[in-house]
């Protein structure tokens, strides 16, 4: 499967999620702060979470995404204010170096 997926010059699906991930989080932070999308993305809630809260956040989700493709989380908003940079820092996603893991869905599809 790994083989088809580099024939086809696709990658993981973990790639494309972090890429959409990415993408709107930079769209987001270009938002002016008075924004409701923006004023969620930036603000803290300083009340315990309950006990059954979701597995993963949205705010974890970003924070995987910035370290999967290297971006430190100290500073992103303000390299996401450039378009042209923060499209050019998307459009690079690479996989990591030795990410070979075919997604268990695709493997299930393969029969494999």
């Amino acid at each position: 499967m790994v083989s088809v997926l580099k024939a086809l010059k696709l990658r993981s699906i973990e790639t494309y999620v972090r890429r959409r991930q990415l993408q709107w989080a930079g769209h987001v932070a270009r938002m002016p702060p008075a924004r409701l999308p923006r004023m969620f993305l930036t603000s803290w809630c300083a009340h315990p979470r309950p006990q059954r809260r979701p597995d993963f956040t949205y705010g974890e989700g970003l924070a995987a995404a910035l370290e999967y493709v290297g971006i430190e989380q100290e500073g992103w908003m303000e390299v996401a204010q450039d378009r042209a940079v923060w499209k050019q820092l998307i459009r690079d996603i690479a996989e990591p170096e030795g990410d070979t893991e075919v997604h268990e869905v695709l493997r299930r599809r393969a029969g494999v």
